[in-house]
């Protein structure tokens, strides 16, 4: 967000943005209501009066406490995840996200214990950390947390994490548009071919 942010600044100075943060069941609701113009939401979202178009695609990470049972392994199979304690983002914050990573977890053959259902990301690492459960989660989100807890990549998993820029579908605003354009081009530059 902030390379999008600086960019539209560098490209339009006298535009005044208003930002919030909003989880993307409330942002498909703000833009429903016409409260907010433009809002980035996590895939995949179903809204038949809103244009959404994918920007950002990462790789969905294994979370684990440092002296986890698997933290000496490179790539961890979801199935040996089965009689873990998890950490998940709830449901209503995002059901798209949330139902990609039950059928995730079905297809592997199990249902997963829930030992806390959060309503941010981020915090996440820091309850892997002290001991809450284990979590899958987007890269980008457990890049920058080191301390207590290990991140491992999921073994043969085409499952992916996205954000999409979501509008009105009527919306032909110069504005949106060029960030839209700015979201496409730095979304791709830390999207998942990128990524090591």
């Amino acid at each position: 967000m902030p390379n999008i942010m600086i960019e539209f600044h560098r490209q339009h100075p006298h535009a005044k943005l208003n930002l919030f943060s909003l989880h993307t069941s409330m942002t498909i609701a703000a833009l429903q209501k016409d409260s907010i113009d433009i809002g980035y939401v996590r895939l995949p979202v179903e809204s038949r009066d809103l244009k959404i178009i994918p920007v950002h695609t990462e790789p969905l990470m294994v979370c684990l406490p440092e002296d986890h049972r698997l933290a000496a392994e490179s790539e961890i199979d979801i199935a040996d995840l089965r009689d873990e304690r998890f950490i998940l983002y709830e449901r209503k914050w995002a059901p798209g996200f949330h139902d990609t990573l039950m059928n995730m977890f079905q297809r592997a053959g199990f249902t997963p214990l829930i030992a806390e259902e959060i309503d941010e990301m981020y915090v996440a690492p820091t309850l892997v950390a002290t001991g809450v459960g284990i979590a899958i989660l987007p890269q980008m989100v457990v890049n920058g947390h080191t301390q207590g807890i290990v991140i491992r990549r999921i073994k043969n998993s085409p499952v992916t994490s996205q954000i999409g820029v979501a509008t009105r579908a009527s919306d032909d605003s110069p504005l949106v548009s060029c960030i839209i354009s700015i979201s496409r081009v730095i979304g791709k530059r830390y999207s998942i071919a990128n990524i090591t």
